[in-house]
């Protein structure tokens, strides 16, 4: 997403990039930007509480469990891939 696609995107589909990094730990330029942005539209007077919406979407993810072999091994492997998207 370009920085005037940022600008034109809803507040939700904004909050929802950062809500992917905060969980997954991908596309951070992107969710910093998103941040920016929204922070900027809450100065201008937006009452969309992208706080809150962020903190309720990133505690419906499931907590991984590094303990449990399956777990682990499934983090490793998404490790490997979020290192080869960077």
């Amino acid at each position: 997403m370009i920085k005037e696609q940022i600008k034109q995107a809803l507040p939700e589909d904004l909050a929802a990039h950062i809500v992917v990094y905060k969980t997954l730990g991908i596309n951070k330029e992107l969710a910093v930007n998103c941040m920016i942005e929204l922070a900027n539209r809450k100065k201008l007077g937006s009452d969309f509480d992208y706080e809150k919406f962020i903190d309720e979407e990133v505690n419906k993810i499931p907590k991984i469990n590094v303990q449990d072999s399956e777990s682990k091994v499934l983090f490793q492997g998404f490790n490997l891939i979020k290192n080869f998207i960077k």
